[in-house]
């Protein structure tokens, strides 16, 4: 092979790099953008659930339905979720700086 046929080859091998590096870049971007929009869409989901749950929780039927309902053996187990969920709304309104 000649000298000039080496050089043309180099280049063609470092654009083929360059084209590979921006593909990987690209890919990354858009798992990136895919994760985030995931992640919004279940805070959505939960924030649905949240303010379903906060509504039964603020009239008071929620937890007396619960009771009513549940096995006298799970009846604490439903209390134990009960209060987990009103820290949870407690830590989240700490958080975001929302008042009771």
């Amino acid at each position: 092979m000649n000298e000039q046929e080496q050089r043309r080859q180099a280049r063609e091998l470092l654009e083929l790099e360059i084209k590979l590096a921006r593909l990987k870049v690209q890919a990354a971007r858009i798992k990136r953008q895919q994760a985030r929009q995931n992640d919004s869409r279940r805070r959505g989901e939960w924030l649905a659930l949240a303010e379903t749950a906060a509504a039964a929780a603020a009239d008071g039927w929620g937890r007396k339905a619960a009771f009513a309902a549940a096995p006298r053996k799970s009846r604490w187990l439903w209390l134990a979720a009960w209060a987990a969920w009103q820290f949870a709304r407690q830590r989240a309104a700490e958080r975001y700086g929302k008042s009771r």
